[in-house]
């Protein structure tokens, strides 16, 4: 597969959870059990999953019991994950096994897999934004829309077309509150990866303007 089809992938993946946005809704692979784009698209719902099974997790006032729960609930898929991580490095493994490495060649990553849970990690982070960033806007401009049918007409494709802007602005939000909660302890991973974050933004720019 190569990079354009893992972007649509994620973002096929991510999209159908916000459909429900709920940790316990059924999951609806559009691939063939066995397929390795099956097996992607399970890595891909099990991190979007996870990511918002630690959220619940995070507030002061989390009830002890329920805390208990999910946190069995994310190790059980923490190690579901490595098992789906494990499978992708098969595939991999079986595809080039027979391919030769020149005397100089050197390791620039771990195993393809976990360069792939990265990637999926990271497109998690970038579509939640734009979700957000979409819906902050629609509401705006809906009561924009109801308050002042007229003042709506000229802010409207404002706001719309500035939606980069609030993009960047919720991202640098995400930033700082991620950063908090590694300050208190309550996360223990960096999940932002700045080279792929940049990576995203740079195919974002090239397939905008082409």
């Amino acid at each position: 597969m190569k990079a354009n089809d893992l972007y649509t992938l994620f973002a096929q993946q991510v999209a159908e959870y916000h459909k429900t946005d709920n940790v316990d809704a059924p999951q609806h692979n559009p691939y063939t059990d066995g397929t390795f784009e099956a097996v992607l698209w399970e890595k891909s719902w099990v991190d979007t999953v996870q990511w918002h099974l630690e959220d619940l997790v995070r507030p002061d006032d989390v009830d002890p019991v329920y805390a208990l729960q999910l946190k069995r609930r994310i190790d059980r898929s923490n190690q579901h994950r490595t098992d789906l991580v494990e499978r992708i490095d098969d595939h991999y493994y079986s595809q080039f096994k027979d391919v030769k490495p020149q005397p100089d060649a050197r390791l620039n990553t771990e195993t393809p897999a976990w360069a792939i849970d990265r990637l999926s990690i990271q497109m998690v982070l970038v579509l939640a934004e734009y979700l957000v960033t979409f819906l902050v806007i629609r509401t705006a401009a809906s009561l924009l829309a109801a308050a002042a049918p007229g003042v709506a007409n000229t802010l409207n494709p404002l706001l719309w077309g500035f939606n980069f802007i609030f993009g960047s602005g919720f991202a640098i939000v995400m930033r700082l509150i991620l950063k908090g909660l590694r300050s208190r302890k309550l996360v223990t991973q960096q999940y932002q990866n700045n080279y792929l974050l940049s990576r995203i933004s740079g195919f974002a720019f090239d397939i905008m303007i082409v």
